[in-house]
């Protein structure tokens, strides 16, 4: 059967919805969910992973409460009032409490559409994945939740139903995305340090530019870099464009810290923090500027055929800089020390 052909609503998955909706109940009534409510939310696929990966239990019990709650209203406007990343999230909530009616109607139309949504995102990863990658008996789960404007590319991927409302017709872009994420990990090239290693940021760092920086050429062209992208209503999208603009600033940033890694090892565990923080937003904006450098030098094959290889990918993108002037290179200290770091971290 066809890709086309196959149906994958059994892959889309609301029952953190079911219950994010029974706490919400509870919250209007001025009630207090107890333990074993707020245990089945923990326990749906969606909340589970991303209290796993990123979220404590406290953070959503707080602001759904604050957020949901009559008598908090008081406590909201103050919360709202202090700004930042909470006031963010609560305006998101808010948002989410004026429009239940339609939050539950898009629920009703993702499992409608869920085969072509879900054909469309596979097709979309496919296209910057070696030939044959993507496997329809072999997909994720998609779990819709309430958490944040946004999606993750955990397992299972985690979309935020509201936000998929204002994605509309580039829901697919965006999944095509966050399945990207699903496959590249499955074929990394190396292994990750212990969480205690003094290479873990560095690490981390690469691999990220890696990832981000190919998954992004398959949603930004249309979610920011398209007059009519959802991301250009948002601070994200213009972060991002700045700082894809300082992309070569921050690559000759890069390139000095890596060269004195390799050159002053006594200072190996502040330099590699030093590197974690120079590089913006978890690498998206520099790895997306290399990675258009490299197939406009290179060609997409030559990006493809080292899926899962982050310090191939640096060398792809210094061959690649070589050709193009005005963009700088990293040293050969710099891949000295790559390459050392690829030799004990290789699988």
């Amino acid at each position: 059967m066809s890709t086309v052909e196959k149906s994958y609503s059994s892959n889309f998955d609301f029952s953190g919805m079911e219950q994010f909706w029974k706490i919400v109940s509870i919250l209007e009534s001025d009630g207090e969910p107890d333990v074993e409510e707020w245990n089945a939310l923990f326990d749906t696929p969606g909340y589970r992973v991303l209290v796993e990966e990123e979220f404590p239990r406290d953070f959503f019990i707080k602001y759904f409460t604050l957020a949901f709650m009559p008598s908090k209203e008081n406590d909201l406007k103050m919360e709202m009032k202090k700004g930042g990343m909470a006031a963010e999230f609560l305006k998101h909530y808010i948002r989410v409490r004026n429009m239940k009616k339609e939050i539950k109607s898009q629920e009703r139309k993702l499992m409608e559409s869920s085969s072509y949504i879900l054909n469309s995102a596979m097709n979309l990863a496919q296209k910057y994945l070696p030939s044959g990658t993507v496997d329809g008996c072999d997909l994720p789960q998609i779990s819709f939740v309430i958490f944040a404007y946004d999606a993750r590319g955990y397992s299972p991927i985690v979309i935020d139903l509201l936000f998929s409302i204002d994605l509309g017709a580039y829901l697919p872009y965006l999944l095509g995305h966050e399945l990207h994420h699903f496959y590249r990990n499955k074929q990394l090239k190396f292994r990750f340090p212990k969480e205690m290693s003094r290479d873990r940021y560095i690490l981390w760092v690469l691999n990220q530019i890696q990832a981000e920086g190919i998954a992004d050429l398959i949603d930004k062209p249309y979610l920011l870099f398209n007059e009519y992208g959802i991301f250009n209503r948002m601070k994200f999208g213009k972060m991002y464009k700045e700082y894809l603009n300082k992309s070569p600033e921050i690559i000759k940033k890069m390139d000095d810290i890596l060269k004195k890694l390799r050159c002053s090892p006594e200072d190996y565990d502040k330099l590699n923090q030093e590197f974690f923080k120079i590089v913006p937003m978890s690498g998206h904006s520099v790895g997306y500027f290399m990675a258009n450098l490299i197939i406009k030098k290179l060609g997409k094959e030559a990006l493809i055929k080292e899926m899962g290889d982050p310090f191939s990918f640096l060398r792809l993108y210094n061959e690649a800089a070589t050709r193009e002037s005005g963009y700088p290179v990293f040293s050969k200290e710099s891949m000295d020390l790559l390459y050392e770091l690829e030799e004990k971290y290789k699988k």
